[in-house]
């Protein structure tokens, strides 16, 4: 457990002093050394850490070592269920290479958190510069809240990195924006399907970020804004209730294996409170006027952080559904920190950085060390 600790530490603090620093080849050093240090623990670990590493990440490597060439390891048989040609072609293809050229299962792993991490850390680089945001404190969210869940879902991490990086791309507001996107979304879609989320995100931001102008009811003026985060977040409430329709939307596009995680009675999980705490608390005591002024995406991560909450709910009918939850609670790494720093008074934002230290801190030790989630504590090494 306390390797877990220490590394999320020394990793924070070498992307903060990458953040201070002026020298830009210093800077690089230290960043460089921060992801480093947290893929390393990645790569060092045995193959029981992380339930699906040995469901499909060893046997997937194990079949590609003893495999003639690329065609051969495409048809070998991974379960008796599964060939290798079932599962992603990015992912078969990063795992055949590393057996091939590396011949050391370690350095697929740590290959695999190098492309989780990176486009994470990219994203968050390329969003605070826009905005109100500290590269370090959004990293230290992500070790504490979904560092874990990556040992386990690599596949799908990869995919939500990439998802994270293209739209970082569009809130930066660069030009080719859409084209960034679409690049990222393609690269995530080789390693796991569930890339194809992106889609409503790129919709997401689509409709909030395009509703300029006012509306006036009585003699109040409402942001479009607002009207459609609202709407958005009914609808999303009423797919929830009336999951049997979002079931035929996902048959329409051909993604059937997700009707499995909704399709059934939902209930209200009162584990959501827990994850609401943090949220209530920000909204409560963040400056909301400095977050508008200074961040035209405000409404866009709310809604983000309400669609996690809402399809959190299904896992109530399957436990498997927090899978599609962390499309959108990934974001929660750039929204809390952004929170923080709207604070105007030094005080504030002290207090405000104690409790989400506190919250996260929490969060770790509560569903990975005492709940054991996705079988990562204790941690083993691979010589072990």
């Amino acid at each position: 457990m306390y390797i877990y600790i220490l590394c999320f530490i020394v990793s924070s603090f070498c992307i903060w002093q990458s953040e201070i620093v002026k020298s830009k080849k210093i800077k690089i050093l230290f960043e460089v050394l921060g992801i480093l240090i947290i893929c390393t623990l990645a790569g060092l670990r045995s193959d029981e850490i992380g339930t699906d590493v040995g469901i499909y990440c060893k046997p997937l490597y194990e079949q590609a070592e003893t495999s003639t060439s690329f065609r051969d390891y495409l048809s070998k048989r991974v379960t008796n269920s599964r060939i290798v040609s079932d599962y992603e072609i990015g992912f078969i293809t990063l795992v055949f290479l590393c057996a091939k050229i590396f011949e050391n299962f370690q350095i697929l792993l740590f290959a695999i958190q190098l492309l989780i991490v990176v486009p994470i850390f990219k994203g968050i680089k390329i969003i605070s510069k826009k905005e109100n945001n500290r590269i370090w404190l959004s990293m230290l969210i992500f070790y504490c809240m979904f560092y874990n869940v990556s040992l386990n879902l690599m596949r799908q991490f990869i995919a939500i990195g990439f998802i994270f990086l293209g739209t970082a791309n569009l809130i930066s507001n660069e030009n080719k924006k859409n084209i960034k996107f679409v690049i990222c979304l393609l690269i995530g879609f080789l390693f796991h399907s569930s890339a194809l989320m992106g889609l409503l995100i790129y919709a997401l931001y689509k409709v909030i970020n395009h509703s300029y102008k006012k509306v006036r009811i009585g003699n109040i003026n409402i942001p479009l804004k607002q009207i459609a985060t609202v709407l958005i977040s009914i609808t999303g409430i009423f797919l929830l209730i009336n999951n049997n329709i979002l079931v035929t939307i996902l048959n329409l596009f051909d993604m059937q294996y997700y009707t499995r995680y909704i399709e059934g009675n939902v209930s209200f999980l009162t584990s959501t409170v827990f994850k609401l705490l943090p949220v209530i608390f920000l909204f409560a005591f963040s400056n909301k006027k400095e977050l508008k002024n200074k961040n035209n995406n405000y409404y866009f991560y709310i809604l983000l952080f309400l669609y996690s909450v809402i399809v959190d709910q299904f896992t109530s009918v399957n436990v498997f559904a927090a899978r599609i939850a962390f499309v959108f609670a990934i974001f929660n790494i750039i929204s809390f920190s952004e929170m923080v720093y709207s604070l105007k008074r030094n005080v504030n934002i002290k207090v405000a950085k104690t409790f989400i230290f506190i919250y996260i801190s929490a969060y770790w030790y509560y569903y990975f060390v005492y709940e054991g989630g996705h079988e990562t504590i204790p941690y083993k090494f691979f010589w072990n």
